[in-house]
C-alpha cells in the first residue's frame, strides 16, 4: 500500500528520543501547540538521524506521529503486563530480567512461571551452581 521503506530499530530509537527531548524540555514543553510539537519532533528526529549519516528515507510529520502512536500502544501494553507481574506474589527474589521475561511471556499468552523457572531447570540438569543471566521469553 505504501511506497516508503518500513521502519527499523535504527529509525524507531531516534524517534522515541526526539519525542522525549521535545516533551521534557522544561522551558517550552507545555506552551507548544500540536503543530509546533510535531514540527519540533520532526526537526529533532531529522537531526538525530543525520548524525549517523544520510537519511535512508525522508519521513513526513504525519508518518512520524502515526508510528510513534503505534510504539506508544506497545509500551502501554507492556507496562500493564510488567506491573501485573510485578504485583504477583512469587516465591523467591526475582531479578528485573525475570520480571521482564515474565511480562513478555504474559503479553504473548505464555506460561509466566515457565519463563522464570526454565533457566533454573537447565542449571540443575547441567550441575551449575553459579547464577546465570535470565533469558527473555520470545514471541512472534
Amino acid at each position: 500500500m505504501g511506497s516508503s521503506l518500513g521502519w527499523t530499530d535504527e529509525d524507531r530509537v531516534p524517534l522515541c528520543r526526539a519525542y522525549l527531548e521535545v516533551s521534557e524540555d522544561p522551558v517550552s514543553a507545555t506552551c507548544r501547540s500540536k503543530d509546533q510539537l510535531r514540527a519540533a519532533v520532526d526537526e529533532n528526529w531529522t537531526d538525530l538521524m543525520t548524525i549517523k549519516g544520510p537519511l535512508r528515507v525522508k519521513r513526513n510529520v504525519s508518518s512520524l506521529e502515526k508510528h510513534f502512536k503505534t510504539i506508544q500502544k506497545g509500551v502501554i501494553s507492556f507496562t500493564s503486563h510488567y506491573l501485573a507481574v510485578k504485583h504477583m506474589q512469587t516465591t523467591g527474589n526475582l531479578t528485573d530480567g525475570a520480571f521482564i521475561s515474565s511480562a513478555v511471556a504474559r503479553d504473548c499468552s505464555l506460561d509466566i512461571y515457565m519463563s522464570i523457572r526454565s533457566d533454573r531447570k537447565n542449571d540443575k540438569r547441567k550441575g551449575k551452581t553459579a547464577k546465570r543471566k535470565a533469558k527473555l521469553a520470545q514471541c512472534t
